[in-house]
């Protein structure tokens, strides 16, 4: 299933394309990104680097990997200490794919503003030729200070490079860039519970006749409920499985539904926090 989409979330704005499949716990989505060649930036020698980084978590991602296919040469993935646009904090910079000249692999920028090289080397079995515009399927994950790197969709197979840094710190985003003379294209693949906290709290062929906060054109129920978790005073939405049209709903109003074809609405679980569960619902 592809679906262009176009959502706001407060003054940030996400575009892409995003691919949707069901995996064992829910779904995984596959959203295509690009990156344009931001000139002659990386961590060691450009001037306004922070901004030239397209974070991922504005897209969902999160946790201690990354997965994704990339094409053409000049691939950075960027693992940062905060979520904040801040060069006061630390910075991982892992470069794939140098187009025609040596770099470092894997450097690190402390918040005093060293910069360090961790690997300094081309990482056998990873960096040859890319075949444009033919994709790399590659995987990275990152725990305590410990990397590995590999090549397919699966983590922890087929590695191929790791490496500890003995004074890490803890990663709160993950970005991604190209420059000197690269421009990119990537699929990153994220994996979301469906429907996390609206899990038991779905209402087939039911709307709510409530007071509605946004409306959004959605591919399915997961992003209209993420957008809703991340939206001051939803409650919980409508959703129409024939237009995928996304209505957010206000809380602090009395519950009014109507029996209405195609609607599906979800109300937000109350967590159980010694479970991490959400059983019960408004």
């Amino acid at each position: 299933m592809t679906q262009l989409f176009y959502v706001r979330l407060g003054c940030l704005i996400l575009f892409g394309i995003v691919w949707v499949i069901h995996v064992a716990n829910g779904y995984q989505y596959q959203i295509e990104l690009s990156t344009p060649d931001s000139g002659p930036v990386s961590m060691i020698n450009g001037f306004n680097y922070i901004d030239h980084i397209k974070y991922l978590n504005e897209y969902g991602h999160s946790g201690n990997s990354l997965i994704f296919k990339y094409s053409c040469d000049g691939a950075r993935i960027i693992l940062l200490e905060t979520t904040s646009k801040s060069t006061d904090q630390g910075i991982y910079e892992i470069v794939l794919y140098p187009k025609s000249r040596p770099e470092k692999i894997v450097v690190r920028r402390n918040k005093d503003g060293v910069i360090e090289d961790l690997v300094s080397s081309f990482i056998p079995g990873l960096l040859e030729h890319v075949d444009c515009p033919n994709f790399r399927p590659i995987w990275i994950t990152w725990e305590n200070g410990f990397f590995s790197l590999g090549k397919g969709l699966s983590l922890y197979v087929n590695e191929v490079y790791n490496w500890t840094d003995p004074e890490p710190f803890v990663i709160s985003s993950t970005g991604i860039m190209t420059s000197y003379g690269a421009s990119g294209k990537w699929i990153i693949y994220i994996e979301a519970p469906f429907p996390g906290k609206f899990g038991t709290c779905g209402m087939f062929d039911t709307q709510a006749m409530m007071t509605v906060l946004e409306e959004y054109t959605l591919i399915n129920e997961q992003l209209c409920g993420y957008i809703c978790s991340n939206t001051e005073n939803c409650m919980g939405f409508n959703y129409n499985v024939i237009s995928k049209l996304c209505a957010l709903v206000s809380s602090g109003e009395v519950i009014h539904t109507a029996s209405v074809p195609h609607w599906v609405f979800y109300t937000r679980g109350l967590p159980v926090q010694s479970a991490g569960l959400y059983l019960a619902c408004y």
